[in-house]
Formats: structure tokens, C-alpha cells, sequence
């Protein structure tokens, strides 16, 4: 399932962070999660080893199909039964809720408003400038923050270029290039 990138990636995080939960390493697998190499990866972290940057592995065959998993929108028309009709009118309930959307200006002021989102892409806004930001970060021509995406949705847009169906996020870019990052 597409989902689990994003699940291995939280693990990942947590573990790395010592944040004092616990995972079933049993359960991992389910997911396609190395817990062992996660948690020795951590452990190294904390020795002070320098560890090359995570990444997805994208020879392993979980990662491929996970890559390559159909995208399933909540938002199409359900399939039969009634808790997926059910499910169905939950999900556009909440994309007709008007919900808060905060966003800061150029001058790096905060403003409010109420968004309905009608099931549209969500808009990724251009940063203003700011400090201490890691230099890879930034476009050498503008200045600006890029927007970071992880690696998995650059193995994704490749995986599929060739296809009658290439792939393209829905995240709405404002300004210059994605950076894909780890």
C-alpha cells in the first residue's frame, strides 16, 4: 500500500528519536519495516557514528509494490456496501467542514481564514526567507526555501514516465522545484 511509506518513515523517525515508545517487532514486517536495522541504526546515532542518510531501498520488493501501489481516493465514487457508502459521505463531510487554514506572508506575518476544501490539492506556499536553513536546501538561482518531498515521490514519477498514465502529485507548488530528500 502506498500508506506504508509514510508509516515506515514515522517508525523510523520515532525510533530515532528515542521517543520512549514501543513497537511489537513483530508486527513490523506487516509493513515492510526492518525494525533491527532501524533500531541499530539508532544506536550508532547515539554512539555518535556518522551514518550515511537514510533512504528507501527501492530494490526490496515491498518498497516497489508500495511505489507502484494503485492510489486510492477516498473521495471517488465508493464501491458498494454500506460502511464504504458510510465511509464515503464522512470523507466529503470533512471536505466540506470549513477548517482553519493558517499562512504566513512575505513579511513573515501570521494570517487566519476558514478554508472548505471541496476534495481540491492542497497549495504548498513559498517560504519566506529565513535563517538557519540547512544550504542544500536552497535554490542557488532564487534564494528561496525549496520545497521538500520525499524520495519516494521522485521513484514514483519515475516509475510511472513512460506509462499511458505518468505521475504527477496533486500538492500545488507556488514557486520553483521540488527537492527530493530522505
Amino acid at each position: 500500500m502506498l500508506s506504508n511509506i509514510p508509516l515506515r518513515w514515522m517508525i523510523k523517525e520515532i525510533i530515532l528519536a528515542d521517543a520512549g515508545i514501543i513497537f511489537h517487532p513483530s508486527a513490523m514486517p506487516l509493513f515492510g519495516i526492518d525494525y533491527k536495522a532501524f533500531v541499530n541504526e539508532a544506536k550508532e546515532k547515539r554512539k555518535g557514528a556518522a551514518i550515511p542518510p537514510a533512504s528507501l531501498p527501492v530494490q526490496t520488493k515491498s518498497n516497489v509494490e508500495d511505489i507502484t501501489a494503485p492510489i486510492h481516493d477516498e473521495l471517488g465514487m465508493p464501491r458498494p456496501g454500506l460502511s464504504l457508502i458510510l465511509m464515503w459521505l464522512l470523507w466529503w463531510f470533512l471536505e466540506l467542514l470549513p477548517l482553519p487554514d493558517f499562512h504566513q506572508d512575505k513579511k513573515n506575518r501570521w494570517g487566519f481564514s476558514l478554508r472548505i476544501n471541496r476534495g481540491r490539492p492542497r497549495d504548498i506556499p513559498k517560504y519566506p526567507k529565513v535563517k538557519n536553513v540547512n544550504p542544500g536546501h536552497i535554490d542557488g538561482k532564487t534564494g528561496n526555501i525549496q520545497t521538500l518531498f520525499h524520495k519516494s515521490v521522485e521513484y514514483r514519477i519515475k516509475a510511472f514516465e513512460s506509462s499511458n498514465q505518468p505521475y504527477k502529485p496533486r500538492a500545488l507548488l507556488t514557486t520553483g522545484e521540488p527537492d527530493f530528500v530522505d
